[in-house]
């Protein structure tokens, strides 16, 4: 299961090889994303299939990718680059997911800075204790 989208409620899961039901109740914000996750899926594989690289290398590559974000800056390495083999696209593949991977660090290290601020500034919370 890869990690999409993180919705209003916490984070909706897909698996990499299987696509939205179609009946499924979705809040109107969840469903765009979920399209526009669908069509930058399709967009790196028309891509890499265009390039002549087989339809499963893009699907692999999309799924390690997993969110739309780092799947639209694949295609636009593709278009920009134009690499030549196979082991240059994983090893952009790979500098993208190490990328997300310290962003995603970053903003935790970010959060967790936030709350010990707090609590500094302003204590433990016991509560309203009326003394």
């Amino acid at each position: 299961m890869i990690p999409f989208f993180p919705a209003f409620s916490g984070w909706i899961f897909i698996y990499a090889n299987s696509e939205p039901q179609p009946n499924a109740k979705y809040s109107c914000a969840a469903s765009v994303a979920i399209e526009s996750w669908k069509a930058a899926y399709r967009e790196l594989l028309d891509t890499i299939i265009r390039m002549g690289y087989p339809e499963e290398f893009g699907k692999a590559i999309a799924k390690n990718l997993g969110s739309e974000k780092t799947m639209r800056r694949m295609t636009a390495y593709l278009y920009a680059a134009k690499p030549r083999t196979a082991e240059e696209i994983a090893d952009e593949m790979l500098a993208i997911m190490s990328d997300r991977e310290r962003w995603i660090a970053k903003k935790e290290a970010e959060t967790a800075n936030a709350r010990y601020n707090e609590f500094l500034n302003y204590g433990f919370d016991e509560g309203d204790e009326d003394d």
